[in-house]
């Protein structure tokens, strides 16, 4: 009966991590209106000030991402971050790339 009861918080554990760390998927915006959507095929669509940015994201497990520009994106360079999501917010930490997102319904 142990080993059922801890196997069964086991599997609600590494649940909700992968739901912490694997639910970046969804629209994003910053307090200046700026906005990001992370689409599942690993698009990134920033829109800031009006003008629209194609990146690359991959989600590397245990809260690490990758951020890539996509192609016509200058002087910008790509950067591997921490993360961290909620449902109600998208952490990025430890690069050049840090910010706090709020989920957009």
């Amino acid at each position: 009966m142990k080993r059922i009861l801890m196997a069964c918080l086991l599997l609600s554990s590494s649940t909700l991590n992968g739901f912490a760390q694997g639910g970046i998927e969804g629209r994003y915006s910053v307090k200046d209106g700026s906005t990001a959507e992370f689409l599942k095929d690993g698009t990134l669509i920033i829109v800031i000030g009006g003008v629209q940015a194609l990146w690359k994201w991959t989600d590397y497990g245990g809260g690490r991402l990758k951020l890539e520009p996509g192609a016509g994106v200058e002087g910008v360079r790509g950067a591997i971050c921490n993360y961290d999501v909620s449902t109600a917010t998208l952490l990025i930490t430890g690069c050049e790339w840090a910010m706090k997102l709020a989920r957009m319904p």
